[in-house]
């Protein structure tokens, strides 16, 4: 799959957050310096990435996905920390936008994504998470390109696994 786009803005106008302070032993939100379920303070919290709406595409559709924490890292080729030092600038968000942007727009990537059903203000929908990626390099990627025209492996197909996750999202 490729990455096609990240979040669109939310109702408010703000951009979503590209991470989160984290507690960096249990990676839980930080609020203010004290997590805010235990009260327990913590002194150094480090970003954790937190991408919502992340759009990938591949020759049978699009799905929109969310990832947590080291998606981010081999997504974005970079560590939380980096967004987080870009956004103190003056024009930060432009910044991180752009470095979003050419970081991983149209390159290939290997998901394993988990979907699973719930239920959102009385309404059924599918949730699908992003659990790991990785970037594919030129050789394996033209080897499956190749294997999917000889029929080795029809995701085009309508029965297909990844046709079967996809059209559940």
């Amino acid at each position: 799959a490729r990455f096609a786009r990240g979040s669109p803005p939310r109702r408010d106008g703000e951009s979503q957050p590209l991470y989160y302070m984290a507690d960096p032993d249990t990676n839980k939100k930080v609020v203010d310096g004290m997590d805010p379920v235990s009260g327990k303070a913590v002194p150094n919290p480090k970003p954790h990435y937190n991408l919502q709406g992340l759009c990938f595409l591949d020759h049978t559709q699009a799905a929109w996905i969310s990832g947590l924490g080291d998606v981010g890292n081999v997504l974005l080729g970079k560590d939380a920390t980096h967004f987080e030092s870009l956004d103190k600038q003056a024009n930060g968000p432009k910044l991180v936008a752009e470095e979003v942007e050419n970081a991983c727009w149209a390159r290939p990537y290997k998901l394993v994504v988990r979907a699973q059903q719930e239920s959102y203000q009385g309404e059924s929908r599918v949730k699908v998470q992003l659990v790991s990626a990785e970037r594919m390099g030129f050789k394996e990627l033209t080897k499956r390109m190749r294997d999917e025209m000889a029929g080795g492996h029809d995701a085009a197909h309508p029965e297909s696994p990844a046709a079967k996750v996809l059209r559940a999202a």
